[in-house]
């Protein structure tokens, strides 16, 4: 598994990096298309690797197991996943610093879109080639400065620049790898 360090300052820290650690699973298709979530809070045209959190008890694989049987409504073994990379993530504004770990797998499975419904917290899924993987890193690199608030008491407040920041790097790295 390939280990990859990054810093950021931000103005405000994304919500999911205060969680501490984090699974991405690239899921390839039968067509050898990429499998990717939305949720209704994400600025128009974007999406991003299935994946969550890491629950306290439970290690990488684990949780990516997990996060396919909830996201996706498919059930795989462990054994069904290729680690591709760890990231470790300093991640910091005005007032705190985080470590940031962000776990990244290749899941092929012989299961194409039209069987696979998006659940738990995705609210769509789309099915891109790797050419349109490459310009939604693009389009990360491209998200808006203006503050959102997600939860509607600051505590969920971030840029979506920030956030692009991060996933354009995850994005790009793991059409590389993948």
């Amino acid at each position: 598994m390939k280990e990859y360090n990054f810093s950021y300052k931000f103005s405000s820290i994304p919500p999911i990096m205060r969680r501490g650690k984090h699974v991405l699973i690239v899921v390839k298709d039968d067509q050898g298309k990429y499998i990717l979530g939305s949720k209704k809070i994400y600025p128009e045209g974007i999406y991003r690797f299935i994946g969550g959190g890491v629950d306290l008890d439970e290690n990488p694989a684990e949780a990516a197991v997990r996060e396919i049987e909830e996201e996706l409504k498919i059930n795989v073994r462990k054994t069904n996943f290729r680690p591709l990379a760890k990231f470790i993530v300093e991640v910091s504004d005005e007032k705190e610093t985080f470590v940031f770990l962000t776990f990244l797998f290749l899941l092929t499975t012989p299961v194409s879109r039209q069987l696979l419904v998006a659940s738990d917290d995705l609210d769509d899924l789309v099915e891109l080639s790797k050419d349109e993987v490459l310009e939604l890193v693009q389009k990360y690199e491209n998200l808006s400065d203006c503050l959102v608030d997600l939860k509607g008491d600051k505590s969920g407040l971030f840029k979506w620049s920030d956030y692009g920041k991060f996933y354009s790097q995850v994005h790009q790295i793991a059409m590389e790898l993948a």
